[in-house]
């Protein structure tokens, strides 16, 4: 079973360990759904 630990890290830290591979982003950016010319009339 797996354990939640609740380390508190600073935000420069986050980084770093994202810098240097610790943490991995995932891309979850979803696919334009509108067309250009729907972006332009907004």
């Amino acid at each position: 079973m797996s354990r939640l630990i609740d380390k508190n890290i600073s935000i420069y830290e986050a980084l770093r360990n994202i810098e240097t591979g610790k943490y991995v982003m995932p891309a979850f950016q979803r696919q334009y759904v509108w067309s250009m010319a729907q972006i332009e009339k907004l």
